[in-house]
């Protein structure tokens, strides 16, 4: 950083308001020789320069000043921001920490678990509900519900043999193994997808798919296969009962996809709770398109 800047420093030199004080007398005397006034002048110039000259040197060294100021700001918010992010990862990785002894724990009587079960739970609503949690923490969240789930149960993930570090370090290289970045602009894609089969748009519904990462098109394309679904078998079904199970399900797949990327879990909804999505969608569009003419 630089050093502090003494503003004061245009006005060290006492001389300069002695003299335009002097020169100000000598001027409203009577007579004086046209020398002296050449001299005058010569001298209110010069005067007039070293102020200007002062001035600029001062707002340059505030210029630097600012711009060290903006730059350190910068630096300490992006400080800030990473501590927070250190604390809360750290936050989560306890609470699945604690989510898996609890699981692992099967000697304790079921009373006692319930107990501890009830209170983490309550710990990670609570996180979830005060802070925006990156993606790799909901997954990390998301293993620590089930293995409360797996605790309420009695019985055992796969992976709780897994420390929390080793279990983190998986979801961090599956992630970056992917060839998208945001989940969020993944989820909203898959959910403006299934919007436009929705409305009949198969077309269109096939085109924003197929604008997607080719690793997610891979990823669902996989679940389609499984439950013998595809955009080229929807566009040939004639039969309506047949085209409409086979549109709903390729839905399915697309929505319950769509949280899984911001839960890491692959909920489906049910046709039921489409037509409710989209239907209660489809009003409250038109009621605000209504209220803006």
């Amino acid at each position: 950083m630089s050093k502090i800047i003494d503003f004061s420093s245009v006005y060290e030199e006492p001389s300069v308001a002695t003299r335009i004080d002097t020169i100000k007398s000598q001027l409203k005397k009577g007579r004086i020789s046209k020398r002296r006034l050449h001299h005058l002048q010569d001298e209110l110039l010069h005067l007039s320069s070293s102020l200007t000259d002062q001035l600029k040197h001062v707002s340059m060294q505030t210029h630097i000043a600012m711009h060290e100021f903006l730059r350190a700001q910068t630096e300490l918010g992006a400080l800030l921001f990473d501590c927070k992010n250190i604390f809360i990862d750290r936050q989560v990785d306890s609470l699945t920490s604690h989510a898996q002894k609890i699981a692992r724990a099967s000697v304790d009587p079921c009373m006692n678990v319930s107990r501890k079960i009830t209170r983490l739970h309550k710990s990670i609503a609570s996180l979830m509900d005060k802070e925006a949690l990156s993606l790799e923490n909901r997954q990390m969240i998301n293993v620590a519900k089930k293995y409360l789930q797996d605790a309420q149960q009695r019985c055992y993930l796969e992976t709780s043999s897994k420390n929390t570090k080793t279990i983190r370090l998986d979801f961090q290289k599956a992630n970056q193994a992917r060839d998208w970045v945001d989940p969020y602009d993944m989820s909203l894609a898959l959910y403006e997808t299934a919007g436009l089969l929705y409305q009949g748009k198969g077309v269109e519904g096939e085109k924003e798919f197929r604008s997607l990462a080719p690793s997610l098109q891979q990823e669902i394309g996989k679940l389609l296969e499984e439950k013998h679904l595809s955009f080229q078998a929807l566009a040939l079904q004639e039969n309506l009962v047949d085209r409409e199970h086979h549109l709903y399900g390729i839905i399915q797949v697309l929505l319950g996809y769509s949280n899984k990327l911001l839960y890491e879990s692959l909920t489906v909804p049910s046709v039921q709770e489409i037509d409710e999505l989209f239907q209660d969608l489809e009003a409250h569009l038109k009621e605000e398109i209504s209220m803006n003419f």
